[in-house]
């Protein structure tokens, strides 16, 4: 989760939000979009799409495949109901994300605004890309590793979600520690 998820969270809730934090959900798993559970489910441009942004991250689809099973967690779930909320510091906000949101299929089922989210990923992507530049990630081998495989998963979760009764997937944006705004963007959301 988010380092500061759980400000975000306690906010949500004085607003009368309820979310359940860091929650792990079966379809959810190491091997992102190749867990043959996933990939059964989803329909073929959903896959598709998520090989091309594995191919354009420079993603290796072979040490993808051969991570051990496990499990990832969502930031929050809506309750009732069970959507996932994905609460975004400036983390997620880097030149691996324009990547992906530049392949989405154009009737991908969204729960934010893909024009107006790829507008904010612009403009904090400079600020975004110092962060964690020197981390590693096995599926994403060379510099910027972990930016990369963020990418991955958050385009993961945002496609994959409506097709396991979770989406579509809500992201709220809060690369500048806005509390209330982020609370406010939520709310708009529901």
């Amino acid at each position: 989760m988010a380092r500061h998820a759980p400000i975000f969270h306690e906010r949500a809730r004085a607003a009368g939000i309820n979310l359940r934090a860091d929650v792990a959900l079966p379809w959810l798993t190491r091997n992102g979009h190749v867990d043959p559970v996933v990939n059964e489910r989803i329909p073929s441009e959903t896959r598709d799409a998520l090989d091309q942004i594995l191919d354009a991250l420079d993603g290796d689809v072979a040490s993808l495949a051969a991570k051990t099973r496990g499990s990832s967690r969502v930031d929050f779930i809506l309750e009732p109901g069970g959507v996932v909320v994905e609460y975004d510091e400036v983390q997620h906000f880097t030149s691996a994300r324009l990547k992906t949101l530049a392949l989405y299929p154009t009737e991908a089922p969204l729960g934010f605004d893909h024009a107006g989210y790829t507008a904010l990923v612009r403009r904090w992507a400079s600020h975004g890309d110092r962060g964690f530049a020197h981390k590693a990630a096995a599926e994403f081998p060379g510099p910027a590793g972990r930016q990369r495989q963020r990418a991955y998963l958050d385009a993961l979760r945002d496609l994959v979600a409506p097709h396991f009764g979770n989406g579509p997937l809500i992201r709220v944006p809060c690369p500048d520690n806005d509390y209330d705004a982020a609370v406010a963007r939520l709310r708009c959301a529901l």
